[in-house]
């Protein structure tokens, strides 16, 4: 459905919606989450810290296999840092680019986000596409 272009089934929905939002009424009065964060709480602080540092499970997962793959401890320190790397890439390379090149980096983060967001249902498309794939090769692989 996405991949085809054709108006989306709510979308028209969303639309009247977010319209019904825009009141001037709303405009008057901040986000809720504006409003939380504007208190200087360190009970907040603390549970944000708290839960912006928890690792995913992807990273536990990821330890998880290089603890169990039984290499060396140096080759284990590469392959952790490896994956650091890998994992914080998209925010890493913008943000040493913009450390050699603060405006020419801007500009060119503001011209991928416009990109990004007017490709919204392609990169959907080939998301699920890719998603979709893995899964029913992994399902056939399973059966034979």
């Amino acid at each position: 459905m996405i991949a085809t272009g054709r108006p989306l089934p709510f979308a028209d929905r969303r639309a009247r919606r977010k319209a019904a939002k825009e009141v001037p009424e709303a405009e008057s009065r901040d986000p809720w989450t504006q409003r939380v964060l504007g208190r200087d709480s360190l009970a907040l602080a603390f549970g944000l810290g708290i839960v912006l540092d928890l690792p995913s499970v992807w990273y536990l997962a990821a330890l998880k296999d290089i603890a169990a793959a039984g290499n060396s401890t140096g080759t284990d320190v590469l392959l952790v840092l490896l994956f650091n790397v890998i994992m914080f890439a998209l925010i890493e390379i913008p943000l040493v680019c913009y450390l050699i090149a603060p405006e020419r980096s801007a500009a060119r983060v503001a011209r991928f986000d416009e990109w990004a967001h007017s490709h919204m249902r392609q990169i959907g498309a080939g998301v699920a596409a890719v998603i979709g794939t893995y899964l029913l090769l992994d399902g056939i692989a399973g059966l034979v």
